[in-house]
């Protein structure tokens, strides 16, 4: 699940070209949730590997 949510991330970054420091910062607020939740998500993510106990009863963590 891991890698799937990484991949999704990637794909995001590349999709808005949020490196591209040519276009605005502003991006719809369709994209600016999606990738806020997928951030969210990974942070979960990082959070749960470090420490069993940190989001222990989150759907995050049970799917993981």
């Amino acid at each position: 699940m891991g890698e799937e949510l990484m991949e999704r991330l990637q794909e995001t970054v590349l999709r808005l070209q949020l490196a591209n420091r040519d276009l605005p910062m502003d991006r719809a607020h369709d994209e600016e949730e999606d990738l806020a939740r997928l951030l969210i998500a990974a942070a979960w993510y990082q959070v749960n590997y470090r420490t069993s106990i940190g989001f222990a009863f989150t759907p995050l963590a049970v799917a993981a």
